[in-house]
């Protein structure tokens, strides 16, 4: 029986009081794997049978190729009814152009290697490299759990920079309001108070506008993550959406969106925006970047992390921390404290105290 060296994973033995029991055990696919064996002899036999039974193909499946896995992602994509199936042909074109002959059950790092160096030869960002890497994992995925596989390459995504730390002032919010026209201006100030993406404030529908709790629900099935969020509605936002619902019961009671364009909904802004953003001075501004204002603004404003998170709809404290743009003053205020802190605890003879 061959010997799968590469990747075979390390034995080892559980460790109590720094003595080690039990049986050996190795890693496969992030899981312990038990031997049952007390020798490290039986254990190495059993791991090589275990992973050889791993390398071969099911019955009737070894003809499984790169182009085949895209091919299961892109049906799956479509009974879900995913949104971003139109954007699942760019991310796979090159894989299936240039992986798509390869079976996928000798699928071998040299071959991801080569991918990537090929992708970045062609002057690809990191980001756009792992989502079609992204794209190659859910592939896998989904012909294990048609077992079609039972075993997954490891694939590694490239490190990624992509904290953007760019500031929208108060002032720019003004005149951002004061240049783009309707639908984008609501679009833009709906994002600036609520912190929801572009995509998700399309899909809102006047139904989920509560003007007498002065709140905006989101229904589950309108996000991906199935998350139901709510938001406040304050300041600027009060007023446009009350004009907004003005003439909504006026001329367009038939039309269920909040953002819309003589009746028919909002798809594109982009347009819009960047002629605003270059009247204003910053055409380095995204429109995303106003989800990070929004998420600023509410923490300078001391509102709560948790709560900051349940309503923008981040499921964790770094995607919070991603968002969130620090002032340089909480840096100071919080050099003030450890000055203030030091000057408590120094001994009551130091000259240098100050506090009695």
């Amino acid at each position: 029986m061959a010997r799968y060296r590469t990747g075979m994973g390390r034995l080892f033995r559980s460790k109590i009081n720094g003595r080690e029991v039990g049986s050996w055990k190795f890693k496969f696919q992030g899981r312990d794997i038990s031997t049952g064996a007390k020798s490290k002899r039986q254990a190495g036999e059993f791991q090589r049978q275990f992973l050889g039974q791993r390398k071969r193909a099911p019955k009737g499946t070894d003809a499984l190729t790169i182009a085949d896995l895209i091919a299961l992602v892109r049906r799956d994509y479509e009974r879900k009814k995913f949104k971003t199936l139109d954007k699942l042909a760019s991310r796979t074109k090159n894989i299936e152009a240039v992986l798509g002959h390869l079976r996928a059950h000798s699928f071998r790092a040299a071959d991801l290697d080569s991918y990537i160096d090929r992708r970045e030869a062609d002057g690809m960002s990191p980001a756009t490299i792992n989502r079609e890497l992204e794209t190659l994992c859910r592939g896998f995925k989904i012909a294990i759990a048609k077992e079609l596989m039972d075993w997954q390459p490891k694939i590694t995504m490239l490190p990624v920079q992509n904290v953007r730390d760019i500031d929208l002032t108060p002032a720019e919010y003004r005149k951002l309001k004061a240049e783009l026209r309707e639908p984008v201006k609501l679009l833009f100030l709906l994002a600036y108070h609520i912190g929801w993406r572009a995509g998700q404030l399309i899909g809102l529908k006047w139904s989920q506008v509560e003007f007498e709790n002065d709140l905006i629900r989101r229904p589950a099935n309108q996000s991906a993550t199935k998350w139901v969020g709510t938001a406040p509605i304050y300041g600027d936002l009060t007023r446009a959406l009350l004009v907004a619902k003005a003439e909504h019961e006026k001329y367009w009671p038939h039309v269920p969106w909040v953002l819309h364009r003589a009746g028919t909904q909002v798809k594109t802004y982009r347009a819009e925006w960047k002629r605003a953003r270059k009247e204003i001075g910053r055409t380095d501004l995204h429109f995303h970047d106003v989800r990070h204002a929004a998420v600023t603004n509410m923490i300078e404003a001391g509102i709560d992390e948790n709560r900051v998170m349940e309503i923008v709809g981040h499921k964790t404290q770094a995607m919070l921390n991603r968002y969130t743009i620090r002032a340089d003053r909480h840096v100071q205020e919080a050099g003030r404290k450890m000055e203030d802190y030091f000057e408590r605890i120094r001994p009551r003879d130091d000259p240098k105290r100050t506090v009695q």
